[in-house]
């Protein structure tokens, strides 16, 4: 009895040390499917395309140059700035002005030893930030104050985000021996992974940095993969597809063994769309509370595409024309809020769009678009860190 009482247990203990380590199942039921022309990506117009907007300048000063902006978070009236050239996020206000700086690298308590992403998790009133070397995430309050850490029982990587029970689903795709996607409880521990690495090691250089694969919204923790098609969302510990693209007939899972067995590489990539009809990745996903935003790669351009979540209504975006209206275009989008996406404009940008403007006397076409760019150009200088634009948009 005592030995069947054994052999039960540990059979028992086998299945659960599987059923972590293994890959879970992904639910198809209910996903939405959204057909994309990549043959005519269209030209969108300011005065058609792009809902309200406003610019924030962000200020510079000797405690606040900015190398890069990465990716961009606001909530309660703070904008939260990732540079991941000088390892640091910077805090301004609405208003643009600079508030605090988390720059922590280091060994001790609250520091870390790389910084290469961070995730602002709105529901704890937190920012997070990812110490990969010492399986952990520490935690700061809107104040850049370090407030403790959560440890991992798991190796974790960059591509980071989180719900507002404070679980966590990290993406590994540049990292070929783990599994793709894995969702840690609140208790850092791991709870189940998805997918395996499906692209070979040789291939590890042109297929290992997806830009921004994650996102959450209203509590779903929403993710993208290497060379394939679906928008995944997870959520209760379940992985369903949330929304799959159509392009024609043309499907990832058709050609991938096809193009690995061809001996992918430089060439190789930078021929993907001409010879499969496909973006060569679908990644930078930032949501708001009614639509999406994703980059799709489709040499020799990238496209910006955005969809409705409630008419379904969709537009991809080669480029952006204007007939009598100015504004700087949105660029490639670094942040979103529940209302709003968020790309930035250089400040070298700024002054050569006014100077045109004044050189050829457009005032009269757009008072009030130009009075705006003149206000922010009057305040900028060469060396100053850039615009934030914030903008919707109409479809």
């Amino acid at each position: 009895m005592r030995n069947l009482l054994f052999l039960s247990c540990f059979i028992a203990l086998l299945s659960c040390k599987h059923q972590e380590s293994g890959v879970a199942s992904i639910d198809s039921k209910g996903c939405v499917e959204i057909p994309v022309d990549l043959s005519s990506p269209q030209i969108a117009s300011i005065e058609k395309n792009l809902g309200t907007f406003f610019y924030v300048k962000l200020e510079t000063n000797p405690e606040s140059v900015i190398g890069t902006i990465d990716k961009v978070f606001c909530d309660d009236g703070k904008i939260f700035v990732f540079d991941k050239k000088m390892e640091s996020v910077l805090i301004f206000d609405m208003k643009g002005n600079y508030l605090y700086k988390i720059a922590s690298k280091g060994k001790g308590p609250g520091e870390y030893l790389m910084l290469e992403d961070i995730n602002l998790n709105i529901a704890k009133k937190r920012l997070e930030i990812p110490d990969i070397f010492r399986k952990r995430v520490l935690f700061f309050n809107y104040q850049g104050q370090f407030t403790g850490e959560l440890k991992f029982n798991k190796q974790i990587f960059s591509n980071l985000t989180s719900n507002k029970e404070g679980e966590f689903l990290i993406n590994n795709q540049i990292h070929l021996n783990e599994k793709t996607i894995d969702y840690f409880s609140n208790k850092g521990k791991l709870s189940r992974s998805y997918f395996e690495p499906d692209y070979p090691e040789d291939d590890y250089n042109y297929f290992a940095a997806l830009q921004n694969p994650v996102a959450t919204n209203a509590n779903k923790m929403y993710f993208l993969l290497h060379m394939n098609e679906i928008i995944y969302a997870v959520e209760n510990g379940k992985c369903k597809e949330a929304y799959r693209f159509v392009f024609g007939k043309n499907r990832y899972s058709d050609i991938k063994d096809n193009y690995f067995k061809s001996g992918g590489g430089v060439d190789k990539m930078l021929s993907f769309y001409d010879n499969y009809k496909l973006p060569l990745t679908i990644d930078n996903l930032f949501m708001t509370d009614k639509m999406f935003t994703l980059r799709m790669i489709l040499f020799p351009h990238c496209a910006d595409f955005f969809y409705d979540k409630t008419s379904g209504k969709s537009i991809l975006v080669k480029n952006w024309k204007s007939d009598k209206s100015f504004s700087f275009i949105p660029s490639q989008c670094v942040g979103s809020n529940k209302d709003y996406f968020i790309s930035f404009v250089p400040s070298e940008s700024v002054m050569i769009f006014f100077e045109e403007l004044n050189k050829n006397n457009l005032r009269k076409f757009d008072q009030k678009g130009y009075d705006e760019i003149e206000a922010l150009y009057n305040k900028t200088k060469l060396e100053d860190n850039p615009v934030l634009m914030f903008f919707q948009m109409k479809l």
